[in-house]
């Protein structure tokens, strides 16, 4: 969902304040971002897998860190539905964001 957001914010409002996202257009930032620095990439995919992987042994599978800002474990009992309509919403956002970037790459336009 951040990066659908992202996206939007680099196209509409501006750059960041790196030069390597010099670009309005987020599919030509990432790969100039893989072309200058790779080791950032990497950096950001060895972190992933250490929280993951973090969370994995400290939890088990289906993680429940204790985060319930909005007391939703007393509103909706069903957890489990709950966690599938998380996931399901979570998996559209990724093939939403997937989607921007391959008109991005195919079009040479966000829109």
């Amino acid at each position: 969902m951040l990066a659908s957001a992202g996206l939007f914010y680099q196209h509409f409002l501006g750059t960041f304040p790196d030069s390597v996202f010099d670009s309005k257009e987020g599919y030509q930032a990432a790969a100039k971002l893989f072309a200058e620095r790779p080791e950032a990439i990497y950096q950001i995919l060895l972190a992933i897998a250490a929280i993951e992987t973090y969370n994995l042994f400290k939890f088990g599978p289906v993680s429940d860190l204790g985060f319930d800002p909005f007391n939703f474990k007393t509103k909706y009992p069903d957890q489990v539905t709950m966690q599938t309509k998380e996931l399901q919403n979570g998996r559209l956002a990724m093939l939403g964001a997937s989607g921007l970037l391959l008109q991005e790459y195919v079009t040479g336009h966000l829109f």
